[in-house]
């Protein structure tokens, strides 16, 4: 148990691969290529106006994804002094859009950790620690390193390819579409489906934070909207930091339906009454640069 208090401190330092032509050199993996429409490898990079034709249409779908909510499974690998080490838990992920979002971790139908965020602040609750807290982040601090970083629903948003891309946003000569947020940079790669296959985030500075890779897409049912207009989300999301932590995130059954939504999980109040962790710790950048730790 204390195991994974100790990875999810250093594991979401979330939620998503190994970045291709976007990535810093060291963490590429070599010898792939982007596939064309009929399923060929190419290593033709597609035209600035071909990629924000693909930006553009990527934009129509998550305009229509006003909420997500799954069950899944989280799969987490880190290694330490005492050596390598695996973790799998359940996870329920919601998300409002633009920027409110909660996901529930646990094992054995015994909660463990809560994340999530209102637009302004986030927060990650250690209901398995001794005594149980909850640390509160604020997001103009931009992205924290290490710790429970990657739990900040921006960069659970970027991560898994779910950001509405900005008109600001420029290609890049390698094929990439990027701009920058609350001083994290984004980067966005597309393969010949249109949509996205990899994100790169970097802070202010250039320092890599995370890395992700999506595939199996899947349309999500929506009310009101035909279903050949679902928007697609991707079922599998795995993720990289620069410290060798590795998340990869499985999706069962995305609805953007709001079935289990409910406004009080993005609520801190709400949840600090429900939850009653005994400590409650507010942190800033200029404090605690690290996210918050176990």
């Amino acid at each position: 148990m204390t195991g994974l208090r100790t990875q999810l401190s250093t594991l979401f330092g979330l939620c998503a691969c190994l970045i291709l032509s976007c990535a810093p050199e060291s963490l590429m993996q070599s010898g792939e290529t982007s596939p064309s429409p009929d399923g060929a490898a190419t290593n033709e990079v597609p035209t600035a106006q071909v990629i924000l034709d693909w930006a553009k249409a990527r934009n129509v779908e998550l305009e229509r994804l006003r909420v997500l909510e799954s069950r899944g499974v989280l799969e987490f690998r880190w290694h330490d002094d005492a050596g390598d080490h695996f973790e799998q838990v359940d996870a329920d992920l919601y998300l409002a859009f633009p920027d409110r979002a909660a996901m529930r971790l646990s094992k054995l139908g015994e909660k463990y950790f809560w994340a999530g965020g209102d637009g302004t602040k986030w927060w990650v609750f250690d209901l398995h620690a001794k005594p149980s807290r909850v640390e509160v982040f604020r997001d103009e601090d931009g992205a924290h390193r290490g710790g429970f970083g990657l739990l900040e629903p921006a960069l659970i948003r970027a991560l898994a390819g779910l950001e509405v891309i900005p008109p600001e946003a420029e290609c890049t000569a390698e094929g990439c579409v990027r701009w920058a947020r609350n001083g994290v940079v984004r980067s966005v790669r597309f393969d010949a489906s249109g949509l996205p296959a990899s994100v790169t985030l970097t802070d202010a500075d250039g320092n890599l934070v995370a890395q992700s890779q999506l595939r199996d897409f899947v349309a999500v049912p929506v009310d009101n909207i035909a279903m050949g207009a679902w928007p697609r989300v991707a079922l599998r999301t795995s993720a990289a930091t620069p410290e060798g932590s590795e998340v990869k995130l499985a999706l069962d059954a995305p609805s953007g339906r709001a079935v289990r939504i409910k406004p009080a999980l993005f609520d801190l109040d709400s949840l600090l009454k429900a939850l009653h962790p005994d400590e409650v710790i507010m942190r800033s950048k200029r404090h605690s640069a690290s996210g918050p730790t176990p």
